[in-house]
């Protein structure tokens, strides 16, 4: 299998778990949306059009979701957010990610 470009796994894994915390602080989810999410972080990585994380976001959800990301990048959260994935590294989001990175986005999943 060969990929366009490479991927930074560690610091893609935090990104990736960055966009997740900040849809759930906008709104519940239920395990298949944050399989959506990821799924879908990772075709965005590889395409030049980005597509929203989940489409049915509501307008309000949308503004939201950017507020919620601009404090997340904060420096305090980022770093809470670094551990916290770091902590995880061998956890089930990790072998999750780990395996769309492998299979799952090539194959349109």
């Amino acid at each position: 299998m060969s990929l366009p470009r490479p991927i930074k796994l560690e610091s893609t894994i935090k990104q990736c778990t960055a966009k997740v915390k900040a849809m759930a602080d906008v709104r519940k989810l239920a395990m298949e949306d944050t399989d959506i999410i990821i799924n879908q972080f990772y075709r965005n990585l590889r395409s030049n059009d980005e597509q929203p994380l989940l489409d049915d976001l509501t307008v309000e959800e949308k503004e939201a979701f950017a507020k919620k990301e601009k404090e997340l990048n904060g420096e305090p959260e980022m770093q809470k957010l670094q551990k916290l994935a770091s902590a995880h590294t061998n956890g089930v989001v990790t072998d999750h990610v780990q395996a769309v990175y492998a299979n799952g986005y090539e194959n349109g999943s």
